[in-house]
């Protein structure tokens, strides 16, 4: 199985607001192939996946297959690790098949809300369809 099948299965779901953002959540158990190798003893998401999830919550809202063009920008703050329950935020801007956009990734407490910075990143991706 890939890292797009991965975060896909990794998915719990994904919402847009009136405004146009959207939010997913996300959640990798120790189990998931994202952590092979990525590290041996101490696993952590890897940034490609983090990645991945922000374009899995477009895809899910657009009904779009979407592949990554290119990241323009990425800040990693903190790792993130098996269990952990990820929150992708951002608003994708449209411009015919290429979606752009810039995505927050955080940890969500255990009050509900994200607490932990995990990532930013900015990124092209294009329609496949």
């Amino acid at each position: 199985m890939g890292i797009r099948e991965e975060v896909e299965r990794a998915m719990r779901g994904a919402e847009r607001d009136s405004e146009g953002k959207i939010s997913a959540e996300f959640a990798f158990p120790e189990s998931s192939a994202v952590f092979a190798g990525h590290f041996p003893g101490a696993p952590i998401v890897p940034g490609v996946c983090l990645a991945q999830c922000a374009l899995a919550a477009i895809s899910r809202i657009s009904r779009k297959k979407l592949s990554l063009r290119s990241i323009k920008k990425a800040r990693f703050n903190n790792p993130a690790g098996p269990g952990d329950v990820l929150v992708v935020s951002g608003v994708p801007e449209w411009d015919g098949a290429v979606v752009r956009g810039k995505f927050d990734i955080a940890r969500k407490g255990g009050g509900g809300a994200p607490d932990t910075r995990i990532a930013h990143i900015s990124l092209d991706a294009l329609a496949d369809d």
